[in-house]
């Protein structure tokens, strides 16, 4: 072989956020990142949109970055101009933008306005598609996700309604405080950026009734069955304790006297002020006079600011295109505190600095590109047998089926079989269960069993006939709670011996790796908990050790439950970790924690409380897998959905903790939430905003190296790079574009040097 003339550059592509160099050695990246995305055309509904423009790499010069500005509102006539030049300052990382809707009093529905970044020139030796250059003003735009944001502006009261319709304004009317005397002030605020002038400040440490501590205004006016009302304020609160990411509020409009009707929201507030809305329509007349509206704060200890609070009474008529609530969560700011070091921990959990050697005829120049087709820290997806399983799925062989099983294979290294695994489903047809699992080794993917013990004995995956007969027993003559018990005891065993579990128990062939790689083999142990209370605890734990004994020694048992990371406060997260340290206390064979994480757009949690909460799992030791990831965007847009697609991922992805996560499915026509707007494909396959934040998540893209012209004469060149850890593959191409020579490599700790050769 010649010798090696050693010549290193620096690549020019990233994976995940930054290619892990000093900000010395990079060239600056350009994103854009919302951190609010909704906004109110009526004044003081909710703050301006606002988009941060965020440059990482090389910060030590000035650098220009151009925007195009779109969409279907008009820029200077329904919000205040915006110039689509950027200019960061020496040292400066971010530059805001602020959407500010002008109110021109007219009804009219929602408008958006894009803003997209733009390449100001080609430089050469970047990516044709995202490099700008004007003299030293080099910059590359980020994944796509990250190149272009939409903001939404919509909700509008007229000036008329909004004087004739009003009932109740804070700034003018102090409340009625109950509660314990000096726990309560009221105070005027001059702060330009919040819209109110007079705040209402409780601190509270409660432990009764909810509406045992209030702020009580009366309603003077009636309000009759069928009104709309409308009841708009701002909140900012400290957490009831220390578990405890949120305070807590309910808005109630209610009739003073027994059975005392009226209708209510609540809501969780965190420090930040944040705008909620509470729009309902009147189920029972309310009279002046003898009707209320209340924000109720006795949850525990806290703090809660209200400010802004006026309500509104539409009658039976509302006008059309009010203001609706804008949700969002905390930390989604682009410095927030949570992002600190975020790329550098990512990869070091997850990456490797990599040296590729490449061997080539300088005669014959070529160039490179890799992608990633297999990763160490795996991503999965729920699948619905009809679509894989050759002879038992119904809907196997459709251009639909061939386009979702494309989108597994190219973008997951994983799958959980949705339902055909579950109880009453392998009674019924094990076959789809047995070729879903054939598809998944066929296909090179990891496959999760879901599940083997589900405590809820009334509804599915429990067959129909598991309560009646427990029922039955019951009521026999000679049965009774005892019998019934054991009939149900001894029910749950033969499923036990008899599930998947045991039939899909081998070895993939040819191999010493499981057919089934984790199960999870208690699902939903505190939110359906029944089963349990009637065979006892002890039974369960049981029940574990024997699903042990018959499954492969070498599957990992998992316990999964939900609303640990993905509620607000995190409601199971004490409970769970209790059920988890007394099976560990009595030796019950755990291997992992799985997080379900269905999200709620109205409620989401902040970014640093999922985080702590995931950091309090991780101190016992064990795996933990997110299992069953969705978010919806019932009372969220587009954006905002995406973002906390992004946020969520990411922070996943620092946590070494997490060795897998699964996303609950991705395609609205196979998605159990495809109402809400979960999915990341509509139903004809337009990939929606969340579905391309999981895609630039997972990096399953090309990626060029490129090389100098001098550097190509040489015999050997070296790239330097930093990647996530798995499989990778490489190809050489002549100056056609055509695929001269392929290579596979796995990046691992152990290895890490790569010499390719023509």
């Amino acid at each position: 072989m010649p010798a090696h003339n050693h010549i290193r550059f620096v690549v020019l592509v990233c994976l995940w956020v930054t290619c892990g160099q000093s900000d010395a050695e990079q060239i600056p990246v350009v994103t854009l990142h919302a951190e609010e995305s909704q906004a109110t055309e009526a004044d003081g509904f909710s703050f301006d949109a606002v988009v941060a423009v965020v440059r990482t790499g090389d910060a030590a010069e000035t650098l220009d970055v151009k925007l195009s500005i779109s969409g279907t509102a008009e820029n200077g006539r329904d919000y205040r101009w915006v110039s689509p030049e950027i200019r960061f300052a020496k040292g400066e990382r971010i530059r805001r933008v602020r959407i500010h809707p002008l109110d021109d009093g007219e009804s009219e529905g929602p408008e958006t306005v894009v803003l997209s970044l733009l390449p100001n020139a080609k430089e050469p030796g970047l990516p044709s598609d995202d490099a700008g250059n004007e003299g030293k003003n080099w910059y590359r735009i980020g994944p796509p996700s990250r190149r272009s944001v939409t903001v939404t502006i919509s909700g509008e009261i007229s000036p008329g309604d909004r004087d004739s319709a009003l009932v109740l304004q804070q700034d003018s009317e102090p409340p009625v405080w109950i509660g314990e005397e000096n726990s309560h002030e009221r105070f005027n605020v001059s702060d330009a950026e919040l819209p109110l002038e007079m705040v209402d400040a409780v601190s509270v440490n409660h432990d009764g009734n909810p509406w045992e501590v209030a702020l009580r205004w009366p309603l003077l006016r009636s309000v009759r069955k069928g009104d709309e009302v409308l009841l708009q304020l701002f909140a900012r609160g400290a957490p009831a304790s220390k578990r405890e990411a949120d305070g807590k509020f309910t808005v109630r409009i209610q009739h003073d006297e027994p059975p005392y009707h009226g209708t209510e929201r609540t809501f969780v507030v965190g420090p930040q002020w944040r705008p909620f809305l509470m729009r309902s329509t009147v189920t029972e007349d309310l009279p002046g006079g003898q009707s209320s509206l209340e924000i109720r704060v006795g949850y525990g200890k806290q703090k809660i600011e209200i400010g802004g609070l006026r309500l509104w009474n539409f009658g039976d008529t509302p006008p059309p295109n009010l203001p609706q609530p804008v949700w969002t969560y905390e930390g989604r700011e682009a410095d927030a505190a949570w992002r600190a070091g975020l790329a550098e921990r990512i990869d070091r959990v997850r990456s490797e600095r990599v040296r590729l050697k490449f061997d080539h005829d300088t005669r014959d120049p070529v160039t490179y590109r890799y992608r990633q087709t297999d990763a160490e820290y795996e991503i999965g997806t729920a699948v619905n047998s009809r679509w894989v399983a050759r002879t038992a799925g119904e809907s196997s062989s459709t251009a639909d089926a061939q386009r979702y099983q494309g989108f597994v294979k190219k973008y997951f290294d994983r799958i959980t079989d949705e339902n055909s695994q579950q109880w009453v489903s392998w009674e019924q047809n094990p076959q789809r269960a047995i070729e879903t699992a054939a598809w998944a080794i066929d296909n090179g993917l990891k496959l999760r069993g879901h599940s083997v013990l589900w405590g809820d004995p009334v509804e599915w995956p429990s067959p129909p006939d598991l309560w009646e007969d427990y029922q039955k027993n019951l009521k026999k003559p000679n049965g009774g709670v005892r019998v019934a018990m054991l009939e149900m005891r001894s029910r749950i065993a033969a499923h036990i011996r008899q599930n998947t579990l045991v039939a899909l128990s081998g070895d993939i062939d040819g191999t010493q790796e499981p057919i089934i790689a984790q199960w999870d083999v208690l699902n939903h142990p505190i939110l359906h908990d029944r089963m349990w209370e009637i065979t006892g605890w002890e039974f369960l734990r049981a029940a574990i050790r024997e699903a042990r004994l018959l499954a492969n020694p070498k599957t990992e048992f998992f316990v999964n439950e939900d609303q640990v990371l993905s509620l607000p406060s995190h409601p199971n997260a004490e409970p769970l970790s209790q059920l988890i340290r007394s099976f560990l206390d009595v030796g019950v064979p755990i291997d992992g924690i799985g997080f379900q994480s269905h999200f709620k757009s109205d409620r989401l949690p902040s970014i640093e409380s999922i985080q702590a909460t995931l950091e309090r799992f991780a101190g016992f030791g064990l795996q933990l897998h997110v299992t069953e990831f969705d978010i919806d965007d019932i009372y969220i847009d587009a954006q905002t959905q995406a973002d906390f697609t992004r946020d969520f991922l990411d922070l996943l992805a620092a946590e070494p903790a997490v060795t897998a996560t699964t996303i609950w499915g991705f395609w609205e026509g196979e998605h159990w939430r495809s109402e809400e707007g979960a999915a990341m494909y509509d139903r004809v396959w337009n990939l929606r905003p969340n579905g391309q934040a999981f895609i630039d998540h997972v990096d399953r893209r090309w990626h060029s190296i490129t090389f100098d012209d001098s550097d190509l004469v040489a015999e050997m060149s070296v790239a330097d790079v930093m990647l996530r850890r798995g499989t990778y593959e490489i190809n050489a191409l002549d100056a056609g574009g055509r695929v001269r020579k392929v290579w596979r490599v796995t990046v691992s700790p152990s290895e890490t040097e790569f010499e390719l050769e023509q």
